[in-house]
């Protein structure tokens, strides 16, 4: 959820530190899908900053 809330919120300055995250929930929870949040995260930065 936290992850969600920088991608609307947040700045570009963020993206390492989701990128990371997304690496610790996939690595920790390999079965499930808690790594989406931060991956949708940086699709909204880069939508909002980078287009």
């Amino acid at each position: 959820m936290l992850c969600l809330v920088i991608g609307f919120r947040g700045d570009v300055e963020m993206i390492p530190f989701l990128m990371k995250e997304t690496e610790r929930l996939e690595r920790m929870y390999p079965q499930e899908t808690y790594a989406q949040g931060p991956i949708l995260a940086i699709q909204e930065l880069a939508v909002r900053f980078l287009s």
